[in-house]
């Protein structure tokens, strides 16, 4: 199960802790390779790893090529996509928000549930018709 922490990160399955919002690279990876297929390149904007029918991507902040001096990547945004289409039915892997599996309902249940107003920094993908949401996307907010 990954649960969403709106303002800090996302508690990984299993052991594997949480994963907060800026984190270096290194600490992304080895948190993120706990996890059943993990794959890391030299940038965080391209680590991610699977679990179950989650994939999970991990971004860092925007690169600022004007700086005099290089600045150190840090975790600002994780992505939860369902490796599977959303007319598949319900996902596998819980992705929890306040007790509602994100993807173990339709979307239009979730919506109903979380009402209007999402956290801060959450954005979901939901299906171009009716189904289950594909992804869901949690920021950091302000920093």
């Amino acid at each position: 199960m990954f649960e969403l922490l709106p303002g800090a990160g996302v508690v990984l399955p299993g052991r594997a802790g949480v994963l907060r919002f800026g984190l270096d690279e290194r600490a992304t990876g080895r948190a993120l390779a706990t996890l059943d297929d993990a794959r890391a390149v030299p940038m965080l904007d391209a680590t991610w790893a699977r679990h179950g029918d989650v994939e999970l991507t991990a971004c860092s902040n925007e690169i600022d090529f004007e700086a005099s001096e290089p600045t150190e990547l840090l975790l600002r945004t994780v992505v939860l996509s369902r490796t599977r289409p959303a007319s598949c039915g319900l996902g596998a892997t819980p992705v929890v928000l306040d007790g509602i599996d994100l993807f173990g309902h339709p979307a239009t249940d979730v919506q109903d549930a979380l009402g209007r107003d999402l956290p801060p920094g959450l954005w979901l993908e939901l299906p171009p018709h009716r189904g289950y949401l594909t992804a869901a996307r949690l920021r950091v907010v302000g920093g």
